[in-house]
């Protein structure tokens, strides 16, 4: 476990050790579920569903351009790594609200193309999504109301956290639930050091001999409730923090690559592998030469 228990009651804001309010409110749960459940409950959200399914089977320029990169890389594959005999490949995607419409369509259609072509290599891929059941803090701050409002609460939302593909699967039905990643039904907030956290539990659970982690992101993880009971808000401090302590532990495992592609001009993102994504049609080109670099890292100039 990465966070620890708060020590003292009057630790300097910046100190505090991450934790959770509570996580009686978390979940986990398949996309098909999810998207069952909203097409369910929301008929215009499950039209909306579909259009966005349309819009990722289309094609056009920019999956041509990705198809032809995807050749070169899954050649470079097929040619030997040095992941070893039990790799996995885990795309983690973030469902923050800014992420709406042309971001989370270029993300969806980047996990698509990314994952196939690794599993044509007989690479396993998982792909994990993130958000927040709701807006403000949720039931979580809720609870925090009706006890008073204990200072300095730590995390302070319910957390969703998305599995379109496990590592296990055989077939690709999970494909048709890629559209919910563009669903506004599901973009809210983005807890980033507890989903690589998460993500990483799921790889360690398979004994893995090489674990690469690309998360896919357009800014520094954001919830408002957290932000407004834990102190100043300036610069994030307290996700951020927890985020950059995650992404040092998780480079110091040796089995370990992790990777951002930024889907803006993000800042202090604590990654040491980072791709900027500028035009979005690249987004997948962008996800293969990061994919690259962690892969084959090249050695560092003296």
């Amino acid at each position: 476990m990465f966070w620890g228990k708060t020590r003292q009651k009057n630790l300097p804001a910046n100190d505090l050790p991450y934790r959770a309010f509570t996580r009686q409110f978390d979940r986990e749960v398949p996309a098909r579920t999810l998207y069952n459940e909203i097409c369910a409950t929301a008929p215009p959200s499950a039209a909306t569903l579909w259009e966005i399914d349309s819009v990722l089977r289309a094609g056009g320029p920019e999956r041509i351009r990705a198809a032809q990169r995807a050749m070169a890389f899954e050649a470079l594959l097929a040619s030997g790594h040095a992941l070893g005999e039990r790799p996995c490949v885990t795309l983690l995607v973030d469902h923050s609200g800014s992420m709406k419409d042309t971001r989370a369509l270029a993300a969806a259609m980047t996990a698509d193309i990314v994952s196939n072509t690794l599993l044509r290599q007989s690479i396993p891929v998982e792909v994990l999504g993130f958000t927040t059941r709701s807006w403000h803090g949720g039931q979580s701050r809720a609870l925090w109301r009706q006890q008073g409002r204990p200072e300095k609460p730590g995390r302070l939302c319910d957390l969703l956290h998305i599995v379109y593909r496990d590592a296990a699967e055989t077939n690709q039905n999970w494909i048709s639930n890629l559209p919910l990643m563009a669903s506004s039904d599901i973009l809210k907030e983005n807890v980033d050091g507890e989903a690589l956290l998460w993500a990483y539990r799921r790889a360690a659970a398979r004994d893995l001999t090489g674990w690469v982690c690309v998360l896919i992101s357009d800014g520094t993880p954001v919830d408002d409730a957290t932000i407004l009971a834990n102190g100043p808000p300036e610069n994030n401090w307290y996700l951020l923090k927890h985020l950059g302590s995650v992404v040092a532990q998780l480079n110091a495992e040796p089995s370990s690559r992790l990777g951002c592609l930024a889907l803006d001009d993000v800042a202090d993102m604590p990654f040491r592998a980072l791709r900027r994504v500028t035009v979005l049609e690249d987004t997948a080109l962008r996800a293969f030469d990061l994919l690259e670099e962690l892969i084959w890292p090249q050695p560092k100039a003296d």
